[in-house]
């Protein structure tokens, strides 16, 4: 996916440069791209964004100058937003599968285990922006902490609400 958004990237360059036929090749070409990502993200509010970044397309075909480069540096500025939020969403699904291993671990393997996944999520966290997001991880990161003394019936419960809440978080992004 990285490939593609390297070509969408490049191509709003050459958008803001063009004009007349040879602009709405280039549009329909980044509207393709962009149709390719849309099918593999699974958050509908990155899909409503990503279809916005073809609105903007669709406006950039018939800019010229200034305002070409200026509304180009904004679709780039959201692609970038995107690609971030995509990216976290993919941290999270990993941090799910990881959450599947620890409910078979026991004793030292599951405290280092459990420890990678904390680390993971306060990686994340750091590099979220949105205030909602940080705090969802808080809990997430408090739920982990608590698991250490709990019997394997309650951490198999509790495994279970960290991946729903996770769920619910990549969704939210």
């Amino acid at each position: 996916m990285i490939k593609v958004f390297e070509d969408i990237r490049q191509d709003i360059d050459k958008l803001a440069e063009k004009t007349g036929d040879e602009a709405r090749m280039i549009n329909t070409k980044i509207k393709t791209e962009i149709d390719s990502v849309v099918a593999s993200v699974k958050s509908i509010n990155l899909r409503n964004d990503l279809r916005k970044l073809m609105e903007k397309g669709d406006q950039l075909v018939d800019k010229t100058g200034g305002a070409a480069g200026k509304l180009a540096s904004e679709m780039k500025a959201d692609l970038n937003s995107v690609i971030e939020r995509i990216d976290l969403q993919e941290r999270l699904e990993k941090l799910r599968a990881n959450l599947d291993k620890m409910e078979d671990k026991t004793g030292t393997e599951a405290s280092k285990l459990r420890s990678k996944i904390k680390d993971e999520l306060q990686s994340i966290y750091n590099a979220a922006k949105s205030v909602d997001v940080k705090k969802e991880i808080k809990s997430i990161i408090a739920k982990i902490d608590r698991q250490a003394d709990m019997s394997e019936d309650a951490i198999k419960k509790l495994v279970a609400e960290i991946k729903a809440d996770i769920k619910k978080l990549v969704e939210k992004v």
